[in-house]
Order: structure tokens, then C-alpha cells, then sequence
């Protein structure tokens, strides 16, 4: 716990750097939001996840940018910012982050690219923002998967993923 402390103020203060969030690719950003939410009651985590809320919406901001990130990075990044659902950067950011999840299902066959937990990570983050259209509507689009996935689901009381 005191070594992700440390690790938020470090995040928090890079972040606060112009120009230095580019040192974070896709695969850190999701790493670090999800790790962070792991601790969502230290005021540290909070103000790093919020920064790198920040980032993420603005990446996603940019057209084609959120092809950068793969599933388990969206699943990750949507997952670790439902830890501060009232936080204005987290949920703009999950928003930003429903919209590519919603466009990615669109498409025919793409809902391979996610595996159970990702699916599981995506319904649970998501759900964090019950009002807002985005979300509503890629959980709706995610429900829609996992009936054609229910070999790999599970109904045995436990996470009710199958790995």
C-alpha cells in the first residue's frame, strides 16, 4: 500500500510536467489506473487516478487515437476509473471509454477480441455511471455478447468467469 502511495504522488507529478504524460503508452496507463483503484480511499491514488483520467479522455479526444489501446487495456482502464465514479475526470473518461467500447461491438465478430474478464471488468466499471447514455448503451451492447459467449461463462456462484 505505501509503495503505490509513493508510486501515485510520482505518477501525479510527472503528469503535472507538459508533455511528459507521453511517456505513458497505453499499456501503462491502464496498469497504473487499474492498480491505483486498488486503493481508492487514498487522497494520493484519487489525484493520480483523476490525472490520468485526464490523459486517457484527452488521448481518446484525438480521431483514431483509441485504437491504441487493446481490450484488456479498455477493460482495465474502464474497471480502475469506476473506483471514482464522481470524480468529473473519471467519468468523462469512462464515458470517452464507452463510446469506443459500444463502436468496437458494432462491428461483426469484434466481440472476440474480449475475453470473459474483459467483458466482466468492462459491465462492472461501466456500470459505475448508470446515468449516462454511453454507458448504458455499451453495457447494453456487451450484454448482447455474452449470451453468444455462454460456453465460457460459468453460473457456479463463485466470479462466474471461466478461465
Amino acid at each position: 500500500r505505501r509503495a503505490g502511495i509513493a508510486l501515485a504522488g510520482e505518477v501525479t507529478a510527472r503528469l503535472a510536467v507538459p508533455d511528459n504524460a507521453r511517456q505513458f503508452n497505453p499499456q501503462a496507463l491502464a496498469n497504473l489506473v487499474n492498480g491505483l483503484g486498488k486503493w481508492p480511499w487514498e487522497d494520493a491514488c484519487r489525484r493520480a487516478g483523476i490525472a490520468l483520467a485526464g490523459e486517457v479522455a484527452a488521448r481518446l479526444a484525438v480521431p483514431d487515437n483509441a485504437r491504441q489501446f487493446n481490450p484488456q487495456e479498455l477493460a482495465n482502464l474502464v474497471n480502475g476509473l469506476g473506483k471514482w465514479p464522481r470524480e468529473e475526470a473519471c467519468r468523462r473518461a469512462g464515458i470517452a471509454l464507452a463510446g469506443e467500447v459500444a463502436a468496437r461491438l458494432a462491428v461483426p465478430d469484434n466481440a472476440r477480441q474480449f475475453n470473459p474478464q474483459e467483458l466482466a471488468n468492462l459491465v462492472n466499471g461501466l456500470g459505475k455511471w448508470p446515468r449516462e447514455d454511453a454507458c448504458r448503451r455499451a453495457i447494453a451492447a456487451l450484454a448482447k455478447v455474452v449470451p453468444s459467449r455462454q460456453p465460457v461463462f460459468r453460473h457456479d456462484g463463485r466470479t462466474g468467469i471461466k478461465k
